[in-house]
């Protein structure tokens, strides 16, 4: 399938869902009726039909299928999941905090932070003109070689020595949940973060597989890097290696979409799934569909729940849910200088830490969402307008720059992991979106300093790499 028809397909989905929508809403007198009785929702439908003409837009622009109308399909169904796992929940717990939720102002807001993301994702494309870098940075690659297998070597010592201090593999043992919690006293925070630089090592790998040979070898690092990134029960960091070696195939191979979409629902599904065996829960009684749908956003009913209260009461949080999302731009041992303790900052002023006290899960957090977050700090315009139109620029200047890249170029690996970092932002929160960019970031920008350079500049392994392209 070459590019026009990924293209084209790509239009005419967007283009069918946008005239069935208009079609049935015109045909269906309940849908009237109910859209009379409740406007909020009429609002939204008119939000999205402008949100599947910006798509439109970003396909026309992009003269192919990009990142970002994944990302939009995302946000789209997060409304259609939420109430239908309310109704799951209701029938195995009853009422959500015995209160008879209202999705119908929360659907809203969740329009117009959509609406946002996507006029400043297209806002990006209008800036950035098309056409390849003109700058091309590529790969030394016995010394990329060596610092993939050097940070195999890294994460493989500091997981080791986790798992030694405490004293079992949290995957294989108890609740998915409880095992989450609480490892950063007894490992250290630094070894538990450096054991997480399989993702790094997977980034890197993903491109070297196409790169050099044998390609089985890099792969097989891809591969086991997932399974050690699940060691303490997070699904967020594979699901970011898995995203990552997708972009990069994409700009080696002409990929037929169905098979990663077939692939993408898999993986959720097992990955849910899988959350539930490990959580001991009884839903026997439930089918696959309504598992996944219970789970699969289990945060809208939180998010839903926080949203009405603040539309009634005006009291938002404004930077006291921020504060501790901007900490993890510098180190700790700077906040101590002034006298401040950077984990009790990151408790006390973030949103997912504030929001986990409030619903009685202080230790895991809960996660409101992007759009949930913004709406709870400075409400519609100054929260989620402002905050997700800011977001959508952000992904559609790496969108942009990630489309303009050539496959060889050494930053590919890096703009691939920003954008898949920007893929979890319907169910990610600020602090971990900052948390995660700077930390890894800071290694995949060191990486590409020591291991690449400038296409023209003189590389003293250059007899290198032909004999290893070669092979």
């Amino acid at each position: 399938m070459n590019e026009n028809k990924i293209l084209r397909a790509g239009q005419l989905s967007v283009f069918v869902l946008l005239v069935g929508l208009i079609v049935y809403a015109i045909l269906d007198d309940t849908l009237v009726d109910f859209i009379i009785s409740e406007p909020y929702y009429g609002y939204s439908i008119l939000l999205g039909i402008i949100s599947l003409f910006l798509a439109l837009l970003i396909l026309h622009k992009s003269k192919t299928f990009p990142p970002s109308i994944v990302l939009f399909f995302s946000f789209l169904v997060v409304p259609f999941i939420g109430p239908p796992g309310n109704r799951v929940y209701e029938k195995l717990y009853g009422l959500f905090h015995g209160i008879h939720l209202s999705f119908s102002y929360p659907t809203l807001v969740w329009a117009v932070g959509t609406v946002a993301l996507l006029a400043g994702i297209l806002f990006s494309y209008y800036l950035i003109p098309t056409g390849r870098a003109k700058k091309l940075v590529k790969w030394d690659l016995k010394r990329a070689s060596l610092l993939a297998w050097g940070t195999v070597g890294f994460a493989l010592f500091f997981t080791l020595f986790a798992i030694f201090k405490i004293g079992y593999i949290p995957l294989l043992s108890g609740d998915i949940d409880d095992v989450r919690t609480g490892y950063e006293a007894i490992v250290g925070d630094y070894p538990l973060k450096f054991s997480r630089l399989w993702l790094v090592a997977a980034s890197l790998s993903s491109m070297l597989a196409f790169l050099m040979k044998p390609k089985r070898i890099y792969l097989l690092v891809v591969l086991v890097s997932c399974v050690a990134l699940m060691i303490y029960g997070q699904r967020i960091y594979t699901f970011m290696v898995l995203v990552s070696f997708v972009l990069i195939y994409c700009k080696f191979r002409r990929p037929k979409l169905i098979y990663f979409g077939t692939f993408g629902l898999f993986i959720i599904v097992v990955f849910i799934l899988y959350a539930e065996y490990r959580a001991g829960r009884s839903n026997s009684g439930l089918s696959v569909p309504e598992v996944v749908t219970l789970q699969l956003f289990g945060e809208w009913r939180e998010y839903s729940l926080v949203v009405n209260d603040l539309k009634d009461s005006g009291d938002f949080y404004e930077e006291d849910i921020f504060i501790g999302a901007l900490s993890p731009i510098f180190p700790k041992q700077i906040w101590a200088v002034f006298g401040i303790d950077k984990n009790e900052l990151i408790e006390e002023y973030s949103a997912v830490y504030v929001f986990g006290r409030r619903f009685d899960n202080p230790l895991l957090g809960i996660r409101l969402g992007t759009i949930g977050e913004a709406y709870a700090g400075y409400g519609m315009f100054y929260g989620v307008f402002l905050q997700l139109f800011v977001f959508g620029v952000i992904f559609g200047f790496l969108e942009k720059f990630y489309l303009n890249l050539n496959k060889e170029d050494a930053r590919l690996c890096l703009t691939c992991f920003l954008i898949s970092l920007f893929m979890y932002l319907p169910i990610t929160t600020l602090y971990v979106t900052m948390a995660h960019a700077i930390f890894f970031g800071f290694f995949f920008v060191v990486f590409q300093v020591f291991g690449s350079y400038h296409e023209g500049k003189a590389s003293r392994t250059s007899d290198a790499q032909v004999s290893m392209q070669q092979a």
